[in-house]
């Protein structure tokens, strides 16, 4: 999905009265929860050993930002692994069962979309060339948010108005 689509889509959805009140739930394949983590580990590692050589304090302060955006996002997609710390998984390489991954709430559904349109803002926003890797792991990160929507569109057809509105296709 092109980065100027996705942001409208995300902007669009974030003004949808219907998700201001929705109550549904999402359930996210643990598989696509845990690489989304995973990538949001990367980005912050990513972040962190870019910082110190970024001399813009106009960029250095967005990188802070985006940082401590990534750090918050962490942590909420970490609470979702219910019983077993994330740890666990990753320690014994294994994936999560649907028994062991909480449902997620549109509210933080809501904050995955603004946390991936941020990381994408921030990329576009500016001029200096960033590294390869950082792009490709946003991108990536942006591509795994789509394809969770997609399936949750699939298999929730009474989802609000935010899955109707972030046109993935």
């Amino acid at each position: 999905m092109p980065d100027d689509l996705f942001l409208q889509s995300v902007k669009n959805a974030l003004n949808d009265q219907a998700l201001q009140k929705s109550n549904a739930v999402v359930r996210i394949p643990p598989s696509d929860l845990l690489e989304f983590y995973l990538n949001l580990d990367a980005i912050k590692q990513m972040l962190s050993n870019m910082r110190e050589s970024v001399r813009s304090e106009r960029l250095r302060g967005g990188m802070d930002s985006l940082l401590a955006d990534t750090l918050k996002e962490s942590l909420s997609v970490a609470r979702l692994f219910k019983g077993k710390s994330l740890s666990f998984f990753l320690g014994k390489f294994s994936i999560p069962s649907d028994d062991d991954v909480d449902p997620v709430s549109m509210d933080s559904l809501v904050d995955m979309l603004k946390y991936v349109a941020g990381c994408v803002s921030l990329t576009r926003k500016f001029s200096i060339k960033w590294p390869y890797e950082f792009v490709e792991k946003v991108d990536e990160t942006k591509a795994i948010l789509v394809a969770i929507i997609e399936k949750a569109r699939a298999k929730t057809p009474s989802i609000p108005q935010l899955i109707e509105r972030l046109d993935c296709h």
